[in-house]
């Protein structure tokens, strides 16, 4: 999932997103319905929580296909 505006280095100073850390965060919250009856409000926060992974994950992607673009 690319991020809706491309990266521009020149304004954007992002941390470090490590493979490691998307690993873990896709382990604990992962991309699935929930198994149990669930209210409106809990299935917002726990799409909320896959839309960060998410964004990690294409951040991390775009910093590293920059990084091999740049060398």
């Amino acid at each position: 999932m690319p991020l809706d505006l491309p990266l521009n280095y020149a304004n954007e100073k992002l941390p470090p997103v490590s493979k490691g850390l998307i690993l873990w965060l896709k382990e604990v919250f992962p991309d699935r319905m929930p198994d149990n009856e669930i209210n409106l409000n809990d299935l917002r926060f726990k799409q909320g929580q896959i839309s960060v992974v998410k964004t990690l994950e294409s951040i991390y992607e775009e910093t590293k296909e920059n990084v091999y673009a740049e060398t």
